[in-house]
């Protein structure tokens, strides 16, 4: 039980995180998605390429995680009688989108960094 008080004490932090994580990933996500399309245009693709993808390992997925996670928890925390709201439902649906969007962003990266090497 005070596990569960603790959480609720701390739920504005939890939105906090989720908040600064998510706009970390989506400003990863766009340097990803940048450095990839400009990598085209350079001599050095490949490794411009490779860069992109470490940015994406090292930062974008993590903070995607933290932020849904914290998110969530916030969520459950604060409102638990609003997670079947249509508004949460279609939160979750944007989320589903961003996921294919990381996919298709890494794959972009992914075959720029194999043309060369």
């Amino acid at each position: 039980m005070e596990l569960l008080a603790w959480v609720h004490r701390g739920s504005s932090i939890l939105l906090a995180i989720a908040v600064l994580t998510g706009a970390l990933c989506i400003g990863t996500l766009f340097a990803v998605s940048w450095l990839a399309r400009r990598a085209l245009w350079m001599a050095d693709a490949a490794e411009i390429a490779r860069l992109a993808l470490s940015l994406f390992a090292r930062w974008t997925v993590p903070c995607f995680f933290v932020s849904t996670v914290t998110a969530v928890g916030w969520l459950e925390a604060a409102h638990p009688e609003r997670m079947h709201d249509p508004l949460v439902m279609a939160v979750a649906a944007a989320t589903l989108v961003l996921v294919l969007v990381h996919f298709r962003v890494a794959a972009r990266a992914r075959r720029i960094a194999m043309t060369e090497t």
